[in-house]
């Protein structure tokens, strides 16, 4: 075995321990009291205003908004912009968490099926963020596609402090959360930017990191800053 391959399979363990240690130490307590954590979900405070953003979509101060419509998508409920910055039109889809329970799934693919997608040159960016003093970033997917119009499709979920076009990245960030008795809010986003068929995604990276970067700090100052995580569980 080769000594890089060693080091990183030790890398491995080490994380995988400090995994299970963690754990272990927010649920021993829990353990012992008969109370176990993952049993009592916290509340979201104000989750109506997370769940509103349906309605009422979201504001971009340096976009003029053209159209808002919501649309139920099965049982979900996302709201639809068009929006023109500069020169350049987009929509905004949102679907963000309406129950505190609720967990990401399928909503970035639902999108695909409903709206026939060919879809090609899938690839993932990250886009640095930030708000004041706070500096993160946001790892969302991009890629063309096509029915009778070409569009880059941007999607990611947006959640306090951070994203990530992975809903598997939301639930490690959400366990680590819930060990610390709260809980981690999410929305489903997705951009369509209008191209010519022609055009290379390459030339669209500016466009897709400033507008990124825009809809995630709204979605920190307009919404995730309303909510808050009660001590109190749902049952």
């Amino acid at each position: 075995m080769s000594k890089s391959l060693k080091l990183w399979l030790f890398s491995q363990y080490i994380l995988v321990g400090l995994l299970i240690l963690l754990i272990g130490i927010g649920t021993v307590p829990s353990y012992l009291s008969g109370r176990w954590i993952w049993q009592e979900v916290p509340d979201i405070l104000n989750i109506k205003h997370l769940k509103n953003l349906s309605e009422t979509g979201l504001t971009l101060p340096d976009a003029q908004l053209k159209e808002h419509q919501p649309f139920m998508l099965g049982n979900k409920k996302w709201s639809a912009q068009v929006f023109q910055k500069s020169e350049q039109p987009f929509m905004l889809l949102l679907m963000p968490q309406d129950y505190h329970k609720n967990l990401p799934q399928t909503e970035l693919s639902d999108l695909q099926y409903l709206e026939k997608w060919k879809i090609d040159s899938e690839r993932s960016i990250r886009v640095p963020i930030q708000i004041n003093q706070e500096r993160y970033s946001v790892v969302p997917r991009y890629f063309k596609a096509w029915t009778k119009t070409t569009f880059i499709i941007v999607q990611w979920y947006a959640w306090p402090g951070g994203g990530s076009y992975s809903a598997s990245n939301w639930f490690w960030q959400d366990q680590w959360s819930q060990l610390r008795q709260k809980r981690l809010p999410w929305i489903a986003v997705t951009l369509k930017i209008p191209i010519e068929p022609s055009q290379e995604l390459k030339t669209m990276l500016p466009t897709i990191n400033s507008l990124v970067q825009t809809v995630q700090t709204n979605l920190e100052t307009q919404v995730f800053s309303q909510l808050q995580t009660s001590s109190t569980s749902v049952k």
